[in-house]
């Protein structure tokens, strides 16, 4: 989950494998695909279901707890 100071929270996946990763997180910005394109993400690996996010927007990080947990 990641917390906003200015938005609603999201449940998310941070990308790193992609080529502008260390770009991004050099200048605190961070691919993040939403828990609503999961299912798509994996299937076809499609970038473009990722957003950007200013790390200076997070107010809180945590682990999304699981149904089996």
């Amino acid at each position: 989950m990641i917390s906003f100071k200015k938005r609603n929270m999201i449940c998310g996946l941070f990308v790193k494998g992609h080529r502008d990763y260390n770009d991004l997180k050099s200048k605190n910005f961070w691919r993040i695909v939403p828990q609503s394109q999961f299912t798509a993400y994996e299937k076809t690996g499609d970038i473009q279901l990722a957003k950007i996010f200013s790390g200076s927007e997070f107010s809180r990080l945590s682990i999304a707890k699981t149904a089996a947990e």
